[in-house]
């Protein structure tokens, strides 16, 4: 039925003049209603009625009324107008970036600070944008932005200098502070630079050992103004 329409020559302006007159009845509140003037309304009916080839209005000098063909259309008619502003809306919602869908990717540990609260707020306010959750390590989160399979990234640690890639933009959502958990016999525990916090955790002790080490080792390089050595080696997973 609407395209049979829209070949007539009905266009979204047409309906709209036409609702407006089928809801006043009354040529002269209608114009004023969209914003015309009344013998311009009044010519355009007569061209939707010629196109059609129905007579919607019955016009008196006393009373304008709907013939039934104007009933049907009415009621028609504000279906397209409805329809047309929710494709607008739509339209634009989507090139505001308001619906959709997101792929973001996190460490796992942003799960227990900064991202629930991050994700309930954007949830809030965009109700109709899906988020995709993909739970991974920072660098693969970077190979994935910059590839085009994650949209953002929240990652644990700042990226690397060296090598880094230049079209990624970051900021800074949440600053921890850093703690070492040591034995209460060890050598560092006493260091005066050190300000030393007692943790009990389980997992491996060999790790938690080579972890604490190096990190000892940097503290000293610190000391001493030499190069750190990296806290995680990737040859050899740890």
């Amino acid at each position: 039925m609407i395209l049979s329409w829209y070949h007539s020559g009905m266009e979204l302006t047409d309906f709209r003049a036409f609702v407006a007159v089928a809801e006043e009845l009354h040529f002269g509140r209608a114009a004023g209603r969209i914003g015309m003037q009344q013998p311009p309304l009044s010519r355009l009916i007569q061209r939707v009625e010629r196109e059609m080839g129905v007579r919607l209005f019955e016009r008196t000098n006393r009373r304008v009324e709907l013939t039934p063909a104007g009933k049907v259309l009415l009621e028609r008619g504000r279906r397209v107008i409805e329809q047309a502003e929710l494709a607008i809306n739509a339209t634009q919602r989507a090139a505001r970036g308001e619906t959709g869908s997101l792929a973001v990717g996190f460490v796992g540990s942003a799960t227990y600070g900064v991202l629930p609260e991050i994700l309930r707020a954007f949830r809030k306010r965009y109700p109709e944008v899906e988020l995709v959750l993909y739970e991974m390590g920072s660098t693969a989160q970077q190979r994935a932005v910059a590839e085009g399979r994650l949209q953002l990234g929240f990652i644990r640690t700042p990226r690397e200098q060296a090598g880094r890639d230049e079209s990624l933009a970051e900021t800074v959502v949440q600053r921890e502070p850093l703690v070492v958990a040591l034995p209460k016999d060890h050598a560092l525990w006493r260091h005066p630079r050190c300000v030393v916090t007692p943790h009990t955790a389980g997992g491996s002790p060999r790790r938690a050992d080579r972890i604490v080490d190096t990190f000892c080792e940097n503290l000293r390089r610190l000391r001493d103004g030499r190069p750190l050595v990296a806290l995680i080696d990737k040859q050899k997973g740890y």
